[in-house]
């Protein structure tokens, strides 16, 4: 999540804390906007069509009035295997949510969502380091780059991986990232 949308989040959740935040207050907040540009960012950033991301965000079930934001679209599969991996987060932790589409033509197809691996493949951001990042990897799979803080530093040390099994995914658990040497 780029710096702006982080500050627009962080003034919505000090409202939300300080301010009673009600009805009337969420009435006020317009997520239409807010989601357009975002979508307009996310697409800039992909190369893909502000129209195709707002697709997309409506087969993830990402509404106008959804206080989530997307982050980043991996596009990098697009064009030798028509799929990418639309990814976004959620609430104070900044837990990640992913989905991957495929192309077919013009138009895109939810290949699989992040909830169907159940509840343990849930991977938050350590509040000191950036967000997780959701990769697509030439055999398909998913692999999500979980940082943490350690040694003074944030670094990536563990990977959540999805692999592709032909027609959907199955989550690998936790993984640990070699040390380079």
């Amino acid at each position: 999540m780029d710096n702006a949308h982080r500050v627009l989040l962080a003034s919505v959740l000090t409202l939300a804390l300080v301010g009673g935040f009600n009805r009337a207050h969420a009435q006020r907040v317009d997520w239409v906007s807010i989601h357009a540009q975002n979508d307009e960012d996310v697409a800039k950033r992909s190369g893909l069509k502000r129209s195709q991301v707002k697709s997309l965000r409506d087969l993830a079930g990402i509404s106008d009035a959804s206080p989530d934001l997307l982050e980043r679209a991996d596009t990098s599969l697009l064009a030798t295997k028509n799929v990418l991996v639309l990814s976004s987060y959620g609430g104070s932790a900044g837990c990640v949510q992913f989905w991957v589409f495929s192309r077919a033509d013009d138009s895109f197809n939810l290949v699989w969502n992040m909830g169907e691996a159940g509840d343990e493949a849930n991977f938050c951001a350590d509040r000191r380091c950036s967000l997780p990042r959701v990769r697509l990897k030439k055999n398909l799979d998913v692999v999500v780059e979980i940082p943490s803080f350690r040694d003074g530093k944030c670094s990536v040390h563990s990977t959540g991986k999805f692999q592709w099994n032909g027609a959907g995914y199955t989550y690998k658990g936790i993984l640990a990232v070699p040390k380079s040497k």
